[in-house]
């Protein structure tokens, strides 16, 4: 199982909970998307 297929479900889960409380699907993918790619940021400013 590769990660795109184990996080699949919880992405899922978390996009139906954001619609749930009002959100859209497109404010929500913008949202995950900024915040995904925020977090690329860090991780590769990090010094390992």
């Amino acid at each position: 199982m590769n990660c795109e297929v184990a996080l699949e479900a919880a992405f899922a889960a978390l996009v139906a909970s954001s619609i749930s409380q009002g959100w859209s699907e497109e404010e929500t993918a913008t949202t995950l998307l900024a915040l995904a790619t925020e977090h690329l940021a860090q991780l590769k400013a990090t010094p390992v």
